[in-house]
């Protein structure tokens, strides 16, 4: 809790309080009391533990909770997570001391989960007090907005986002255009957001669910640089470009020509890879030659295996380079790059081995 007093007013209040009925008797009762430990200290945020004042934490997804809208509606887990919600809200308005429970059922009516967040939670937070009641009451409210984020937020996010965190990121990869090419490659970026404190931390907003998940999958816990990349959805719903000069922190893809995923039907869709050191190059002038392409890539890395897969007039290659930090450095630096009139695109292969 914030200090003392709120934890007494929450312990005075809930203090022998059945679980899932707060007005009626049960067998499912609090037992409350102060604790000797002065602070809790939380290393990651997930179903177990939540740091409410610091987003920068890793977030930690459960994989016993649905990962998104079209799981929920398959897993009967959702059930339980709803249940969760509601229980979470019973017990915040116990701590008000509110006579009736539920006092207007319309609150908790069920939401769309592609609705807005905060329209949702609009819904699962009970009448804020007036001004002329007690300002008990008043920090009863408040814990009742952060049980309705908590259950909200208990599988590591809030349904259908398209906000990614990536934290434990190395410094050669430390700006926005490396961090919007490479992640790229999973879904269309519109937003890329580094902390200011935190320089290892950054947000991506995804133009689609789908594609967010595509970098969670394909990016977690990828060691680059002795550093394992942590990738989660973040709990917020957008991310916010601050006004002012950040010193290039922060930057806007939304109107990005670079965009992969533009055209409806792409194969792109269907050729999205995880890390590795085979990356897939495409559109290729018909004047280049592998001689061309082995000098440019030999600037980023040990080049080990070269195999054109050329298909009538679309020029392609699979090259190898010699380990899984180069071949990020050259997609990074090389994606896009013109040669010989044309814009080169790469992307990471299924790994190849020239026997």
């Amino acid at each position: 809790m914030k200090d003392e007093k709120q934890a007494k007013q929450a312990l005075a209040n809930l203090n022998g309080r059945n679980m899932y009925n707060t007005h009626t008797g049960g067998c499912n009762n609090l037992n409350l009391q102060i604790s000797r430990n002065k602070t809790i200290e939380v290393k990651v945020n997930n179903s177990k533990s939540w740091d409410y004042t610091n987003p920068l934490l890793p977030i930690q997804m459960d994989s016993r909770v649905p990962a998104g809208p079209f799981e929920m509606h398959q897993n009967k887990n959702h059930i339980d997570h709803s249940l969760l919600t509601m229980h979470g809200m019973n017990m915040a308005t116990a701590a008000s001391g509110h006579p009736n429970g539920y006092n207007n059922s319309s609150h908790y009516a069920p939401q769309s989960q592609h609705a807005p967040q905060h329209q949702r939670l609009h819904h699962l937070i009970p009448s804020i007090p007036g001004p002329n009641q007690s300002s008990y009451n008043q920090a009863a409210a408040a814990a009742a907005a952060a049980a309705a984020v908590a259950a909200q937020s208990v599988s590591g996010f809030s349904p259908a986002s398209t906000v990614v965190q990536i934290s434990n990121f190395p410094d050669q990869i430390a700006n926005p255009d490396a961090i919007f090419t490479l992640f790229g490659v999973y879904g269309d970026i519109l937003k890329v957001k580094i902390m200011y404190n935190r320089r290892d931390n950054a947000l991506m907003q995804f133009k689609t669910y789908e594609q967010a998940l595509n970098s969670v999958t394909k990016m977690d816990k990828v060691k680059l640089f002795d550093k394992v990349i942590s990738v989660a959805f973040s709990k917020f719903p957008e991310i916010q470009l601050p006004m002012k000069n950040d010193g290039g922190l922060a930057k806007d893809y939304s109107t990005s020509p670079l965009h992969r995923f533009k055209k409806p039907g792409s194969k792109n869709f269907f050729n999205i890879y995880p890390p590795n050191v085979t990356l897939h190059l495409s559109n290729i002038s018909q004047m280049t030659t592998q001689d061309q392409i082995n000098e440019l890539f030999s600037k980023y890395g040990k080049i080990i295996n070269f195999k054109w897969i050329s298909k009538e007039n679309n020029k392609m290659a699979l090259i190898e380079l010699g380990c899984l930090e180069e071949s990020v450095l050259a997609l990074i630096a090389l994606h896009n790059y013109q040669l010989n009139g044309s814009y080169l695109r790469v992307n990471f292969a299924k790994e190849y081995r020239n026997n």
